[in-house]
């Protein structure tokens, strides 16, 4: 008689009420979903995240000071290029160059600064300096490491070795 009873229940609801059971499973979704978000089982934050999109964090502070040196030498060039006049054609692209230089330059000194304020390092003259006294506080801080699963490094790429050993081999076959 039960069964017979929520059988007669449901067709009704069916019947007059089409949407009903597709709009009460959103709704239990939903509580479900929300409940799950204030106990915290679900979303756990994780400070220590594994993949990083900014190459200059995982740098060292020595590849880090060459590539900021480099970018700021390679800026001064260009700036000097377009003061002597040689290049009269491709003005706007150096100029864009000089932003993207800019804008490298930018970053990896607001990382600088985010790093001696981490350290407690207050008194910096230039830099260069600042990445002398970072590299005394970092040296034994194993964070900067790489932490993704690949490397940048085209010479750590499994598909590249294969590369090379099939190159020596021709050229063993030639030779």
């Amino acid at each position: 008689m039960i069964i017979l009873g929520l059988y007669v229940i449901t067709r009704l609801i069916s019947t007059f009420f089409p949407n009903f059971w597709g709009k009460l499973f959103c709704c239990v979704k939903c509580l479900a979903t929300q409940i799950e978000t204030l106990s915290g089982e679900k979303y756990k934050i994780d400070e220590d995240k594994a993949y990083s999109n900014n190459i200059y964090r995982e740098m060292i502070i020595d590849d880090l000071k060459l590539e900021y040196n480099k970018t700021k030498n390679e800026g001064n060039d260009y700036r000097a290029v377009i003061e002597t006049g040689v290049i009269k054609k491709e003005i706007k692209a150096v100029e864009y160059m000089l932003r993207r230089f800019d804008v490298k330059k930018r970053t990896i000194k607001e990382m600088i600064n985010r790093w001696l304020r981490q350290a407690y390092i207050s008194e910096v003259l230039d830099t260069n300096d600042a990445f002398d006294k970072l590299f005394k506080v970092r040296k034994s801080d194993p964070s900067h490491r790489l932490k993704t699963l690949y490397s940048y490094d085209i010479k750590d790429n499994n598909f590249f070795k294969k590369t090379q050993k099939v190159e020596d081999k021709i050229r063993k076959a030639y030779d």
